[in-house]
């Protein structure tokens, strides 16, 4: 079989197929040659772009490789509708169709979103989910969402940045409220009802026997120190006013006080409570007479409660 075809007689015979051609005779000379014409082209269309790379070797084989076109879309899929969805919709698949098609979301089941007692309804259109605002925890549900009441802020140290800010607060402060000024840093100051005034505590005993009660005697907690500088002229007996009524309106009482001579003229003040006021006497350093018809200074410190 390997030789019949150099020259002799023999029975086998070739034929050239599709993309198949063959050359020669088949002798020594003239071999017999296979020749292949295969050639291979991609196409793209709207779904997809094919490159071909590759020699068609067996050191470089035919390669495609698919991605997906610009135009491609979700409806190129054969079970996808191509009704075109509208903002808000999501695929809905179609039993009778057997396509998904566009369609409005599916709400939660009535009682299947669980939660603990901090919240209520069950995330269906018509109990949606919500937060349980304890108000004895001071705790208030709003239009902006959940946050202190305003009994709760009021409990807080609130900051404001300057006195006119705190004036206008919102919500508006109540009794015995605490604030922070950054104007006056590590000053605490509270609200009377009426006014703002700083807190001072004194952690010392005082006791009983307060200098002067005016609507009751004190018995502990906050005190308020007054330091004031003060003018007058003294009246025929050296008397003078050292703390008016005015200078003691909202105060219960005064807890003790001193006074510090100042000025040109040397005297000495002995201090007395009298109806609703501080008073003094003033007296001459060189006879101890009073000082009678003086213009005189003085700065004096009180501690109110």
């Amino acid at each position: 079989m390997a030789r019949c075809c150099s020259g002799s007689s023999c029975a086998c015979v070739l034929e050239s197929g599709q993309h198949i051609q063959i050359e020669g005779s088949g002798s020594s000379q003239d071999p017999f040659v296979v020749v292949g014409d295969v050639a291979l082209a991609v196409v793209d269309n709207t779904t997809f772009n094919l490159t071909l790379t590759g020699a068609g070797t067996i050191a470089s084989p035919w390669a495609i490789h698919v991605t997906y076109a610009a135009t491609a879309s979700v409806k190129d899929l054969p079970d996808w509708s191509d009704t075109a969805p509208t903002n808000g919709q999501v695929p809905v698949w179609n039993n009778g169709t057997s396509m998904w098609v566009p369609g409005a979301p599916t709400p939660a089941a009535s009682g299947s979103v669980l939660h603990d007692t901090s919240l209520m309804g069950d995330g269906s259109g018509g109990t949606p989910l919500g937060v349980i605002a304890s108000t004895a925890r001071f705790l208030a549900s709003v239009a902006s969402g959940v946050g202190l009441s305003d009994a709760g802020i009021n409990r807080l140290v609130r900051r404001f940045g300057t006195s006119a800010a705190r004036s206008a607060a919102s919500p508006a402060v109540e009794l015995n409220t605490f604030s922070v000024l950054d104007t006056e840093p590590g000053r605490l100051d509270y609200w009377d009802g009426a006014a703002w005034k700083q807190v001072r505590q004194f952690p010392v005993d005082y006791g009983t026997g307060e200098f002067l009660a005016l609507s009751g005697s004190y018995t502990g907690g906050t005190v308020t120190q007054m330091v004031r500088q003060v003018s007058f002229v003294t009246d025929a007996v050296g008397g003078f006013t050292v703390l008016s009524s005015s200078d003691l309106t909202g105060v219960a009482g005064v807890l003790s006080l001193n006074f510090q001579e100042t000025g040109g003229n040397a005297y000495k003040a002995l201090l007395n409570p009298g109806s609703g006021t501080v008073v003094g006497t003033a007296y001459r350093l060189d006879s101890g007479a009073a000082f009678t018809g003086q213009a005189l200074t003085g700065v004096v410190t009180a501690w109110l409660y």
